[in-house]
This record gives C-alpha cells, sequence and structure tokens, in this order.
C-alpha cells in the first residue's frame, strides 16, 4: 500500500488514523484502506486481550507506538520516491531501523516468550539496543541486496554508490563487509547482562541469521539443498 497503492494524500490519511488508533479514523479512509485498517486494529486489540487475560498487563500503548514508528517510516520513504529525494546514508538507516518492520516483530516476539512482560524491558526494547538495531540493520542491507525495482531506487547500494563515489559491486561489497561489523556487535550483545529470556534471544539471533541467509542466497553462495537437508534430517551422532 505505502510502496505502490497509494496516493501521498492518502497515505497521510492512513498514518493519521494509525496515531488516532480508533475506529472512527476510518471513516475518511478510501475502501481499501478500510479493510486493512480494520485489520489491523481488530488483530491488535486480539492480541492485547489475550496477554491482559494472560498476564494482567496492558499492551495497547506499545502496540500503537511500534505501528505508528512502523508507518511514518514508511510514509517517509514514500515521500522521498515521489519527491526524488535520495537521502544520506544516516538519514535512510535512521529510518529504515523502523521500516524493515524487525523492531514490530521483536517486540511481539518479547509478548510471546516472556513469562512476565515488565515496563523496564519494553523501555529498552523502545530504545533500540543492539540487540534490536542489528537484525534490523541486517534485515534492511539483505532486502537491499536483492533485486531492486523501480519502487525501491533508495537503497542502500545506490546511497553508498553515491556518497563514496564507487561501483555498484564495491558498494555491495561495502554492505557485505558492513554485516561482519555488525554481527559482533550482535554477538556482543547477546552475551552481555540483560532482561531477556533465552527463547526472545534465540529469536533476535535466528533473525540476524535468516538476513545472512538472505544475503547468501542473494550472492549465489547458498546450497538450498543442503539448507533443507539440514532442517528435515536427523543430523549423525557418531
Amino acid at each position: 500500500m505505502y510502496d505502490t497503492q497509494g496516493s501521498l494524500e492518502e497515505l497521510e490519511l492512513f498514518t493519521d488514523a494509525v496515531e488516532r488508533w480508533d475506529m472512527k479514523a476510518m471513516e475518511l479512509l478510501p475502501q481499501y484502506m478500510k479493510i486493512c485498517y480494520m485489520a489491523l486494529l481488530n488483530t491488535n486489540g486480539l492480541i492485547g486481550y489475550e496477554i491482559l487475560k494472560e498476564q494482567a498487563y496492558d499492551i495497547t500503548g506499545h502496540q500503537k507506538k511500534t505501528w505508528v514508528q512502523l508507518c511514518k517510516a514508511y510514509l517517509t520513504e514514500a515521500k522521498w520516491f515521489h519527491q526524488g529525494y535520495m537521502p544520506t546514508s544516516e538519514e535512510y538507516l535512521e529510518n529504515a531501523m523502523y521500516s524493515v518492520g524487525a523492531h514490530m516483530a521483536l517486540l511481539f516476539a518479547y509478548f510471546l516468550t516472556a513469562n512476565t512482560i515488565t515496563k523496564e524491558a519494553l523501555e529498552c526494547i523502545e530504545r533500540f539496543p543492539d540487540l534490536i538495531y542489528c537484525p534490523a540493520i541486517m534485515f534492511r542491507f539483505a532486502n537491499d541486496l536483492g533485486i531492486i525495482t523501480d519502487e525501491q531506487k533508495n537503497s542502500s547500494i545506490q546511497i553508498y554508490m553515491k556518497e563514496l563515489s564507487i561501483s555498484d559491486e564495491a558498494a555491495r561489497e561495502h554492505i557485505r563487509q558492513l554485516f561482519t561489523e555488525i554481527w559482533k556487535k550482535m554477538n556482543k550483545a547477546t552475551q552481555a547482562p540483560h532482561q531477556f529470556s533465552k527463547p526472545f534471544i534465540n529469536v533476535a539471533t535466528n533473525l540476524c541469521r535468516q538476513a545472512q541467509s538472505i544475503l547468501m542466497f542473494n550472492d549465489g553462495n547458498l546450497d538450498l539443498d543442503n539448507l533443507m537437508s539440514s532442517v528435515f534430517e536427523p543430523i549423525p551422532l557418531d
């Protein structure tokens, strides 16, 4: 919807409606957006209900905040595209932390893995520590290294090509090198003292692994037969 379907005016209306987080806001939306908006509120309402019932914790404020962050990031990218603006790498990555959606995935992963949800843990996630930042940026880079369509001209590849005055392949190699540095940060973050459960740490780490797999697939270095066998076939112990 944000990439190709909606006009800027419609996207601003939708983003404003998400900020209002109220079914009445749906009245101003086009029909195709009403369906999406109702699904968004209903799905989050059901999740919030289950968490409130099981843990007596109201997560509504956190749900709303992360959806607003995501939609505002989408809207920023839509404006860049429609205005023909190429952001700096700093602007791009600051927005990409949210637009790639990893922070939302990890927030909901916390809801589903925490034995006891705490305000302190939620505030920590929202501060974007390396445990959240690294999977987000790795996913953005992995996505950018895939096939770039006309709707995705503002990718890290094009931005680094312009900023560093380098070729497409050199920009891709630069990003591959950044992966190594991000992995170092992620490994350090998983070993540092924190208040999260092992299942949550595993989810965050596995997001990085998925991004690495996407990177390897785009480079032609991922053997899908070996990958499938490692998942579905037993590993000999002798």
